[in-house]
């Protein structure tokens, strides 16, 4: 690691340490800045702003929950409750993570194209993980062929619609927690519709055979 990443890695501490002591409002840069003995300036070499920042803070502390939950879905029973268990906890992730930074619907709404660049980073390897998911479950014949990531993807997009919905919801407070709870029940039923049709095609595949 170069001087420059693992200065870099202490600033993102300090900005950790800040966020969570300050919430995302009182946090300034001065703050970090004093936390890991730069000035201004010269924290303005790691970043650009404060967004920016907040913006890997979520995503380290996202990225390193994530991957303790993929290992407990990886040995979890049923196709559906492996994908259905993996977007739920997800959604808890990362609203665990949000507000664990006293971050409000206004704030997010203030940091869309952040969070946008942010999803966009995810897309990939969340679908990646999503399809072998999936592959798992057709090569054990629980559900019918198919194109395993273009279902993959379908699922993830559905999954971020819901997660806009109660980020854009305009009857909520704009000083409102995030809270995904309210949509959890309707992310499984749209997901089982898609799960039970591709049982539905296994089965009517091996009635023709």
């Amino acid at each position: 690691m170069s001087n420059k990443e693992s200065r870099r890695n202490e600033v993102l501490e300090a900005a950790r340490s800040c966020l969570a002591r300050y919430g995302f409002d009182k946090m300034t840069m001065d703050d970090v800045g004093r936390e890991v003995g730069l000035n201004k300036a010269s924290l303005y070499y790691y970043y650009r702003s404060k967004e920016a920042m907040v913006s890997d803070v979520l995503k380290s502390e996202a990225n390193y929950y994530i991957q303790a939950l993929r290992q407990k879905v990886e040995i979890a029973s049923g196709c559906s409750n492996r994908i259905q268990t993996y977007l739920i906890e997800r959604f808890r992730i990362s609203q665990h993570v949000v507000n664990l930074h006293h971050m409000s619907l206004n704030n997010f709404r203030q940091l869309r194209p952040l969070f946008r660049r942010l999803n966009r980073q995810f897309r990939e390897d969340e679908v990646d993980f999503i399809s072998k998911i999936l592959q798992h479950c057709l090569e054990k014949g629980e559900i019918g062929v198919c194109d395993v990531r273009k279902v993959a993807k379908s699922i993830f997009l559905i999954a971020e619609a819901y997660k806009t919905e109660v980020v854009e919801n305009p009857d909520l407070p704009p000083d409102s927690r995030v809270d995904y709870t309210s949509i959890e029940d309707d992310l499984v039923f749209t997901v089982s519709l898609i799960l039970d049709g591709l049982r539905v095609k296994k089965s009517i595949r091996s009635k023709k055979e």
